[in-house]
């Protein structure tokens, strides 16, 4: 070997028996046999990897046994500007192509007019078809590649034309559509940079433009300018007339003002000020000296123009009252958008009521009627000639806009003189503004007083039953008051009733009839009454009945003859009113308000215990039980859900029966899917008031015709959703409440990405939602979408995969159970890409840092595992990671985070990837092609593509020597070799790069190529690498290398002779042979030779030991692994004095050719005696004896 070496360079190592070579260990590096190339036994050539460097080098034997080389030192070494010419065609419209010719145009990534991207066809390194863009520029266009930089930090990555880009404009709009002469319009489109002048319909001379974009731009309307399209003038004063009318400008006429603009009456002249005013753009009536304008709804003729900023009219005497628009009409009878507000007011204002009717003071009172616009002040007055009045004034007085309400609070004056606000009276109602005053509204409005009571008619003293008559006296109390039974101690609220009657009206409503409350929850009240006007005064105490509770009684059970103690409040109770079942309790005695006894009749069922007073009933919260009560099923936990009226559970699900006596329940029975019976008789647990228990199956005998089986029935709601239970006495008691057992029969997949819909089907699914897994086993709720009903018992629901999940079952629940089934298949979550750091406009450089965030990508990944895939342009590379953590994003929530560096395994545009963490990608079988990951690619890949940009590709050594032709291949390495799309040789009077027959980019370092490089090219050159980024050579490092025929012999002569003879050899590529051989049946032998011409090589015969009749092929041996056998044979005479054969003993004669004769010798048994026979066989078979001699 020699004494320097270069990263990414060849190498040779010169030996014997190396062909038992494993790899090549350089330092810590290992060089595989997929980087070597053996020559025969005693040369191996190979390509160094770029992370060498100096260190001790050992050869590595099969065996495991190495060899060292000693130390060998490694040294580190140390393109094309894209031009664009001028535009041949420099203006188009969006939509067409422009040809775009310059130089260097390889690996073009991006064509630009400006700002706007085009879609573009490269069609040679010279010639780019572009289509012009929508937002195609006033500018030069540039053409990119995605070259980092030149060799001195200059950037060629770029060029850009000569001359500018004029794009076709294309108009949208322009604003205002009428305008006043002399102002500007805006203009709004698309491609508008290069218009310089527009002319106007109506004028010659154009008008240039100001304040030019690319979508918009501004031009003043010229005077005399009339309705039309507008021709636009390009910078290289091209015309591009608008004919179609898209877009349309028109002259207007503006009003300024109106005269008078407020109080106008109708009838009477008003004078409208404005610019404009003129034929051609106003609408004159025909065949008067006047124009049509429009005051509100109404169009109104007549107007005269007093000059162009001045005309006059009336208002017609039908117009409606309030703010009316005054517009005028155009030529064209459009109404143009300048107009003014008038103030429009008439007639005298009407009252024609109050609302509400009757009111309290300080209430706000609506007066309704007509033209109430302009009203100032509210008369009021009373009618009853007491000469108490109000009046109502300014802010205190509101209308409406449709001037047919005034609105004011009610004084509180007006009952001034009534004790503590108690007077009920009329009002009389009038109003008046600017235009006068109103009739008046006799008793338009009630006042009403404040209620007072004076007594309770029938005394306090007397318990008061509830729902019994009740009378009070006072002042003002209306039937619609309401009426408060307040606690007489505390004076909370107990309840609110209406009074049933009164007696008189106004202040002579002197008495109250009303029902006392059905119960009452103190012993005793006080009453309150309320109407709108105030609350009243409470009455005094009055006694009443409280309403009973039982809060318990002993013993809870017995027979007939047991006393039995209620405790609770018993106030007033009635003869023979405790009972039971509805039988009448014996010996009952109250022995304080606190207590009762009485004792248990014959012939009573069990039940509750009922109290009936004076204040009402009460029963017991349990049931006395003279034996035990039938078990009682109130509902099942899981209980119904929101929407539902059953439970939904799962097959083999844990649930609770809760009700009452379930102690004695020894079974629960449920049906299969047959109406049979399943008996669950082992519970969780059970209690009075609660039975745990597994929905049950059996297993049956099924009998067909290939034999019996036996069959798993599942407790199923689809014959009754019922459960029975069967107490201890053997009395069955059906529960009311319902249950169904969903079934999952589908889900839509086990792949999906982060907010990605799911559905599940199957039986009785509504109202449930499926829940995922995080990665601590805790349940994580999908984001339900919907659930959908395709039959009376089946169901889809649909949810959105959430974040934050892992590889697991789905868990469907909801309907209060959280856990009604699992799926049996896994579902696994796709990673989904949030965020991508690092890139330049989406571009990555070699050997840049990168960092990505995810969803759901969170698994064991360590630094070195090579997870984050990009794909595109039919290739797929994967980038070993630097590190993974999990961070918080912005929004609090977990993220996945990755960083890994670009390497040179991928080239051009692709999207961006993470690899599912539950692939088994750490496996040395594991082939991405087949994975789950890959066939959903399309669900994952980033929406963006990312440009990996390398420089231009170099060479910095040629492995396997510098002499090769079509049978020797070799190695170059380099940097950035990965994009390489051509292998040419460059020299040697060629004139041109000649392509190699055929290379492999091993690395982003190392390509494998193949001569020849062409028909029958030889001599010497450079080796020359050419990707879209540039080119490299190998004229610095690396040097010439040179090209040889291939080793190939058309003939010999002469075609038989003895050893030391000498033979003459034509054919080719003889130059470079190293090796002439003479061989045959496994034996052969190396012949001296003389090398005459590229063409001729005379060789002599070698000594060497063949078989008897053999005949010996010649082999020449040149470059490396070049070599050549004949197809005809030379035949070696032997030059022995005897030959030697072995004897056939009892076999038959040797098998000859029809060309040929043989000698043998054979043992033959003749009269019991063994004789040698010598014999000859000729061509035709027949034997001849020439020898017979016994043994």
């Amino acid at each position: 070997m020699s004494n320097i070496f270069y990263p990414n360079s060849g190498f040779y190592i010169s030996g014997e028996d190396l062909s038992a070579v494993s790899s090549i260990k350089w330092g810590s590096t290992s060089i595989d046999t997929d980087r070597l190339i053996f020559d025969g036994t005693s040369g191996i050539s190979g390509a160094l990897p770029p992370n060498v460097k100096t260190d001790t080098v050992y050869v590595i034997n099969q065996d495991g046994s190495a060899s060292s080389l000693g130390e060998q030192v490694v040294h580190l070494l140390d393109n094309h500007k894209i031009q664009v010419s001028n535009l041949d065609v420099a203006s188009a419209s969006m939509g067409e192509s422009i040809t775009i010719k310059g130089s260097n145009f390889y690996n073009i990534t991006n064509v630009t007019f400006g700002a706007a991207q085009s879609e573009f066809n490269l069609v040679s390194p010279s010639e780019i078809e572009a289509i012009v863009p929508k937002a195609a520029e006033h500018t030069g266009v540039t053409v990119f590649s995605s070259f980092a930089s030149g060799v001195t930090g200059t950037s060629f990555n770029s060029g850009i034309s000569a001359n500018n880009f004029i794009p076709i404009p294309q108009l949208y709009s322009a604003t205002p559509e009428y305008q006043i002469e002399g102002n500007e319009i805006t203009v709004v489109g698309e491609s508008l940079g290069a218009v310089k002048e527009v002319r106007f319909k109506g004028v010659p001379d154009a008008v240039s433009v100001t304040n030019r974009t690319r979508t918009t731009f501004n031009v003043s309307l010229p005077i005399n300018a009339v309705r039309g399209s507008m021709t636009l003038i390009l910078e290289n004063n091209d015309e591009i007339i608008q004919d179609d009318e898209v877009v349309v400008v028109s002259p207007a006429a503006i009003i300024n003002r109106v005269l008078p603009d407020t109080g106008v009456i109708a009838g009477q002249n008003i004078f409208i000020e404005g610019t404009g005013f003129r034929t051609g753009i106003l609408s004159y009536n025909t065949g008067q000296e006047s124009v049509k304008i429009k005051i509100g709804d109404t169009d109104v003729s007549g107007f005269k123009i007093i000059d162009p900023a001045l005309m006059s009219g009336m208002v017609p005497n039908t117009t409606p009252l309030g703010n009316q628009l005054v517009s005028l009409y155009s030529q064209d009878d459009e109404i143009y958008p300048s107009g003014k507000i008038i103030d429009i007011s008439g007639a005298l204002p009407e009252v024609l009521g109050a609302n509400p009717s009757f009111a309290t003071s300080g209430q706000l009172i609506t007066v309704t009627g007509n033209n109430l616009s302009k009203i100032t002040k509210v008369n009021l007055s009373r009618n009853d000639n007491t000469g108490v009045s109000a009046v109502v004034t300014g802010s205190g007085v509101t209308t409406s806009s449709f001037a047919d309400r005034a609105t004011f609070r009610l004084p509180s004056g007006i009952q001034q003189g009534e004790i503590s606000g108690r007077g009920s009276f009329y009002l009389d109602i009038s109003v008046s503004g600017d235009y006068g005053g109103s009739d008046t509204l006799t008793s338009g409005l009630f006042v009403i007083g404040a209620p007072f009571i004076q007594e309770v008619i029938g005394g306090v003293t007397a318990p008061r039953e509830p729902s019994s008559t009740g009378v009070v006296s006072g002042l003002n109390l209306l039937k619609n008051s309401r009426i408060d039974i307040l606690n007489s101690v505390t004076e909370e609220l107990q309840a609110s009733i209406k009074a049933t009657g009164v007696l008189g009206s106004g202040n002579y409503v002197t008495k109250s009839f009303f029902k006392f409350p059905s119960e009452f929850t103190s012993t005793g009240i006080k009453l309150r009454y309320t109407n709108i006007a105030a609350v009243s005064n409470t009455s005094s105490p009055i006694s009443v009945f409280k309403r009973p509770v039982v809060s318990g009684f002993a013993p809870l059970s017995g027979e007939e003859g047991t006393v039995v103690t209620v405790s609770g409040f018993f106030s007033g109770l009635k003869d023979n009113q405790v009972t039971i079942s509805n039988t009448a309790a014996e010996n009952i005695t109250q022995t304080s308000t606190t207590g009762i006894q009485f004792t248990i009749p014959a012939n009573v069922n069990s039940d509750f215990v009922n109290v009936i007073t004076s204040g009402g009933n009460a029963s017991s919260d349990i049931r006395f039980s003279s034996m035990p009560s039938r078990p009682f099923m109130s509902q099942f936990i899981p209980n119904t859900g929101d929407s539902l009226s059953y439970s939904v559970f799962g097959a083999g699900n844990r649930i609770d029966i809760i009700g009452d006596n379930l102690n004695i329940v020894d079974e629960v029975l449920f049906y299969d899917k047959e109406g049979n019976d399943i008996v669950q008789r082992s519970f969780a647990s059970k209690s009075a008031k609660k039975i745990s228990l597994d929905l049950p199956k059996k297993t049956v005998t099924r009998t067909n015709s290939e034999g019996t089986f036996e069959v798993d029935l599942q407790t199923s709601s689809e014959y009754s959703g019922v459960a029975r239970l069967k107490d201890r006495f053997s009395r069955v008691v059906t529960g009311s409440q319902e249950f169904r057992v969903a079934e999952l029969s589908g889900i839509s997949g086990n792949y999906a990405v982060f907010g990605e819909e799911i559905t599940l089907t199957g039986l009785f699914f509504s109202g449930l939602n499926a829940s995922f897994s995080d990665e601590f086993g805790a349940t994580v709720s999908g984001d339900f979408v919907g659930t959908t009903k395709f039959s009376e018992s089946g169901f889809s629901i649909t949810t959105k995969v959430p974040r934050d999940i892992t590889r697991s079952t789905l868990l469907v629940s909801g309907s209060n159970n959280p856990s009604i089934l699992s799926t049996t298949e896994e579902f696994f979550p796709l990673p989904t890409i949030t965020g991508v750091s690092g890139d330049s406009n989406f571009n990555f450089n070699l050997d840049q840092r990168v960092q990505i965030t995810g969803i759901n990508s969170f698994g064991n990944f360590g630094s070195g595992d090579s997870v984050i895939g990009i794909t595109g342009e039919g290739q797929s590379a994967f980038y070993p990671i630097n590190s993974f953590s999990r961070i918080s994003g912005s929004d609090g929530k977990n993220l996945s985070l990755f960083d890994f560096t670009i390497n040179g395994s991928f080239t051009g545009s692709g999207q961006m990837f993470i690899l599912s963490p539950w692939e088994d990608y750490k496996s040395g079988s594991f082939s991405f092609e087949s994975t789950k990951t890959n066939q959903n690619l399309n669900k994952i890949i980033t929406s963006d593509f990312y440009n990996i940009v390398y420089p231009a590709p170099s060479i910095s050594g040629i492995a396997t020597g510098n002499k090769f032709n079509g049978n020797v291949s070799g190695f170059i390495s380099g940097n950035n070799l990965k994009p390489v799309t051509g292998v040419f040789l460059s020299g040697s009077g060629l004139g041109v790069n000649v392509p190699a027959n055929d290379f492999v980019n091993v690395s982003n370092n190392l390509i494998r190529f193949a001569p020849p490089f062409g028909p029958d090219v030889t001599g010497s050159g450079f080796l020359v690498v050419e990707s879209e980024r540039g080119i490299g050579t190998s004229e610095i490092s690396g040097g010439e290398v040179q090209i040889f025929h291939t080793v190939g012999i058309s003939s010999f002569s002469p075609l038989e002779g003895i050893t030391g003879s000498t033979v003459n050899i034509v054919g080719s590529g003889f130059s470079q042979a190293r090796n002439v051989i003479f061989g045959a049946a496994g034996r052969s032998g190396n012949a001296s030779f003389t090398i005459n011409s590229d063409s001729g090589i005379s060789a002599t015969v070698p000594q060497f030991t063949i078989t008897e009749g053999q005949d010996a092929e010649i082999k020449i041996e040149g470059l490396l692994t070049d070599n050549f056998t004949t197809s005809s044979r030379f035949t070696i005479i032997h030059d022995a004095p005897t030959v030697q054969f072995n004897v056939v003993s009892g076999r038959a004669a040797p098998t000859v050719g029809t060309d040929r004769s043989a000698i043998f010798t054979i043992v033959e048994n003749i009269g019991g005696t063994d004789y040698y026979v010598t014999k000859m066989v000729n061509p035709d078979g027949k034997e001849i004896i020439m020898n017979t001699e016994e043994v």
